[in-house]
This record gives C-alpha cells, sequence and structure tokens, in this order.
C-alpha cells in the first residue's frame, strides 16, 4: 500500500506539472483538429479564417497564436501542428531550414510596414527621419522575436537612422499587436507595425506611409508542416487561407501577386487564367455597375472581464465600393454548456456606420472562456467577425478538477490493496 507521503508526492508532482503546462502556452489539438501556428498580429483575420473553414469542411480548426520566434521554439520542443503562418519570411525561412515544412508554401498577402501615430499626431511625426529627432518616444516590434520587429530594424539600417532612432526607443514588444497598443494608448509618440493593423483602430490611430523605395515590404508565408498527421486537410486549409482574397483584403492587406508590389524572388510564378496571347481584343460593352461589398469589423477583440461588469462593444460597417443594401445582423455565443443565438438591430445605409451593443455579465457566471460570432448579411454576401469574453478562473478550476480525479484513483488503488 501506498503511504501518504508517496501520495502527496505525485499530487505535488501533478501540481508542478500542470503549472509549467500554463506557462508554455502551447495549444494541442485533439487528432481530428488541425492545429494551426500563427502569428498574432494575424489573429483577427485568421479569427474569420478559421471559422469559414470550419463551416465549409467540418474540420476543427485550433489556433495558436503568438510571436513567430516562441511558435518556432514551440514547434521544435513539441514537434506538432499542420500549418505554420507568421507574418513574414524570416522565420519562416528557418523552419524550412530545420526541416519543418512539408513541400512547396504558399504566399498569402503583402505586409507592408507603416508608421503609425496617436489620433491628432502629437509629436507632429511626417516621415521615417522624424523617428530619430531627440525626445521622440518610439515603440517597435523585438528583432529576435517577431517579424515586424525584423523588418523595422531593417528599414531604419537601410536609411542610416538606425542608432538615432534606437536612443529613442521606449518600448522593445514581443508580439505586433503591444505595437500598436503602444501607439493607441499614447504611451509612445510614433511605433513601426504593419499596414493591415489600422483597420479597427482608425478612431484611434493615424499612419504615415514609408516610401516604397525606403521600406522593406514582406509578404505572409503559409506551409504544412512536417509533423501533420492529416496532411491531406492540412493542405485543404492553405489552399483555403489563400483562396479568401476577399477576407484578406477586408482586413486591410493588399492580396498577393500585385502588379504595385511584385512578385517574391524564386517563388513560383503565378498562372494567369488567360494568357496575354489568348486575350481577346477588346469590344464595346454596356458598363456594369458593381453592386460592391462590405467589411465589418468588432472591437474588443479580446476582453479579460469580471462577474457583474460589462462590456461595450462597436461593430463597424465599412462599403467596399458602392454598396448600399440593409445588413442582418446576428450574434452566436459559444461558452461551456451554452449555445445561442440572437437577432441584433438591421442596419441600414448609408455606410460607414457602427453599431454598438453592451453585454452583462451575471454575478453567478462560472469562469469560463465565451467566443461571439457576429454574422453579417446583406446585399448578397456574408461575411462575420469574432470577439472573445474571458472571466477569469477557468485554469485554476480545471487544475482543481484535476488533482481531484488523481486523488480519487489514487484513494481507489490504495482501498483494493
Amino acid at each position: 500500500m501506498m503511504s501518504k507521503k508517496v501520495v502527496a508526492g505525485i499530487a505535488i508532482g501533478i501540481a508542478v506539472v500542470l503549472i509549467v503546462g500554463t506557462a508554455m502556452p502551447l495549444v494541442v489539438a485533439k487528432p481530428e483538429e488541425l492545429l494551426v501556428h500563427s502569428g498574432a498580429g494575424l489573429s483577427e483575420t485568421m479569427d474569420v479564417l478559421s471559422k469559414k473553414f470550419e463551416d465549409e469542411y467540418g474540420i476543427k480548426v485550433t489556433v495558436n497564436y503568438g510571436g513567430a520566434a516562441s511558435l518556432l521554439t514551440q514547434m521544435e520542443l513539441k514537434r506538432e501542428g499542420d500549418i505554420f503562418i507568421p507574418g513574414g519570411r524570416h522565420t519562416f525561412n528557418r523552419a524550412k531550414e530545420k526541416g519543418f515544412i512539408e513541400g512547396q508554401e504558399e504566399f498569402v498577402a503583402y505586409h507592408i510596414p507603416v508608421i503609425g501615430v496617436p489620433k491628432g499626431n502629437p509629436a507632429n511625426i511626417t516621415c521615417l527621419e522624424d523617428l530619430a529627432k531627440p525626445g521622440v518616444k518610439v515603440a517597435l516590434g523585438d528583432p529576435k522575436s517577431v517579424p515586424i520587429g525584423k523588418k523595422a530594424e531593417r528599414i531604419l539600417k537601410k536609411n542610416g537612422i538606425y542608432e538615432e532612432v534606437m536612443k529613442n526607443v521606449v518600448s522593445l514588444e514581443g508580439e505586433e499587436p503591444m505595437i500598436v497598443k503602444d501607439v493607441r494608448v499614447g504611451d509612445v509618440d510614433a511605433g513601426i507595425f504593419w499596414r493591415s493593423s489600422i483597420i479597427g483602430t482608425r478612431k484611434f490611430i493615424e499612419i504615415i506611409e514609408i516610401p516604397k523605395e525606403k521600406n522593406a515590404i514582406d509578404v505572409i508565408p503559409i506551409g504544412v508542416l512536417i509533423f501533420s498527421k492529416d496532411k491531406e486537410a492540412a493542405r485543404k486549409f492553405m489552399d483555403f487561407v489563400v483562396s479568401e482574397k476577399g477576407v484578406w483584403e477586408s482586413n486591410g492587406y493588399v492580396t498577393y501577386p500585385n502588379e504595385k508590389y511584385g512578385l517574391v524572388e524564386g517563388a513560383p510564378t503565378p498562372t494567369p487564367a488567360i494568357s496575354p496571347e489568348a486575350t481577346p481584343t477588346p469590344t464595346l460593352m454596356p458598363t456594369v455597375t458593381p453592386q460592391g461589398d462590405f467589411s465589418i469589423r468588432v472591437e474588443p477583440k479580446h476582453v479579460d472581464i469580471k462577474p457583474g461588469d460589462s462590456i461595450t462593444f462597436e461593430l463597424t460597417i465599412s462599403p467596399i465600393g458602392e454598396f448600399d443594401a440593409p445588413i442582418e445582423l446576428n450574434i452566436s455565443i459559444t461558452a461551456p454548456l451554452y449555445n445561442k443565438t440572437y437577432s441584433l438591430p438591421t442596419q441600414y445605409p448609408p455606410y460607414p456606420k457602427t453599431y454598438t451593443y453592451t453585454v452583462n455579465i451575471p454575478e453567478d457566471v462560472p469562469p469560463c472562456t465565451a467566443r461571439g460570432i457576429i454574422t453579417a448579411t446583406g446585399g448578397g454576401k456574408t461575411h462575420t467577425d469574432i470577439a472573445t469574453v474571458k472571466i477569469p478562473g477557468f485554469e485554476a478550476i480545471s487544475a482543481i478538477a484535476g488533482l481531484l480525479a488523481v486523488a480519487y484513483l489514487l484513494m481507489r488503488e490504495m482501498r483494493q490493496r
């Protein structure tokens, strides 16, 4: 029969494993799921794409977000996952060098660095060189952790202002969204982040474009991992992500390939649908007015909230082209043991417009993570966006439940002996 000391030692060991497991937040997918390692800066687009893929193919997608270097370290340690899609080629190429990528990668969209400043531009930043002015507070990405950090370093060195700007850096972030946050709340005068990150923050941030000749524009690669247990499903997801150009464009990206920004050196040349030789001579045809499209965006995306508190969300509808149709809104809320869909008021043109709604969290709600999927339908088009609300304490409850289960099994074993 095991002594109480042995039982206590096992329980302590399990507790240590639980604590260590939460310290390294690698999401482990079930066998029937796809596990996608995605750059944190792509979360808003990947949330939408993973949900659309699940709806169309019935394959569950778990997305593990983080800095590119952190994701690569996790893959090296765990050797798990089906898809890798970081924010740039630097870390992706390191994954290729390590033999982690199966077959040929694809390119999704361009990642274009810009300078972001708080609304009103209090430091009067007008160009790249202004980041070197004495007293200007700058936020950059850590070049060892995130692609935008590596790109910013390259841009500054390319333009001969690296040393001067680094003297002004007060925040070196390990994830790209944190740079945006620093600018949005006014902790810094300027930051360098991806152009797509301005979507949803236009009320709080202005951008200054970096001329192409001074910039270091990247592309977003995606590839199937050698560890994938279902490479056919993984390739299907990769092709789906590349094909959903409308989702990428509605989130502020320029999709690949594009004549202005060119092709990636060494990448396969995309085959045109009709070769130039086969293109017929244009003839005079009646003009067709495009119906246009729209995009939706929910802010904030991720919220930690306590029972009894409330949170107000903003849903922004933006027209693409000439769009003037009514839009019906629904929100589906999913949480442990809860799944319900509600109708929101129909929205009418003109656009853009912002609809606000407040969620009250009951006092007696247990710790959990709930996901709200907003679906907007109008003019024959449907778009979705996702917001996540976390009520803290779920991890602790899971750990306690695990320990109780182990204690029960140990007691049963002791009785049998």
